[in-house]
């Protein structure tokens, strides 16, 4: 889902005189954001709750064993957030959010193939890597595309992620 949205030009900012009864008005294009926000939170919960079962099925580990392990997937989180924060500042974030889909969607596909709990456990920290900058860089974009209702903006896109969660 997000990536078609993400190969889609950046949003131009709307105009900040438009108003809908003296509030700022978001422009009709921030949805696909939304959207993305959506797919994106979603996809993070349901890797993280389906990969724990999937490594005591899959990976024969026991249930401690799993629950402790699938840590890996945060760890690869805030290893491509970092990598990702130096990338940004030669590349634009376009490419940023299209590598890091395609890298975690790889991953997750290798998900289904493996069985060997060591193998399982990589995939799960590259597939984190590839999520970990898809959420910051993804509500920096819906922010530049309304800097006069910023603040409107960041809260849509977090409650896209809280319908998500459910």
């Amino acid at each position: 889902c997000a990536l078609p949205i993400y190969s889609a030009p950046a949003l131009a900012p709307a105009n900040p005189q438009e108003r809908t009864e003296g509030r700022p008005r978001l422009p009709a294009g921030i949805w696909r954001y939304w959207l993305v926000g959506a797919c994106v939170a979603g996809i993070e919960f349901a890797v993280v709750f389906w990969g724990t079962d999937w490594l005591r099925e899959r990976g024969h580990l026991g249930d401690a064993a799993a629950v402790v392990s699938i840590a890996v997937i945060g760890a690869g989180m805030t290893l491509g957030r970092a990598v990702a924060s130096r990338m940004l500042t030669r590349t634009s974030p376009r490419a940023v959010l299209i590598a890091a889909t395609l890298i975690a969607f790889g991953a997750l596909l290798c998900t289904y193939v493996l069985s060997f709990p060591a193998a399982l456990l990589l995939a799960y920290f590259v597939a984190g890597f590839g999520m970990g900058p898809q959420w910051p860089v993804g509500i920096a974009r819906t922010l530049q595309a309304a800097p006069h209702a910023s603040d409107l903006a960041a809260s849509r896109y977090s409650l896209a992620a809280s319908i998500a969660e459910l």
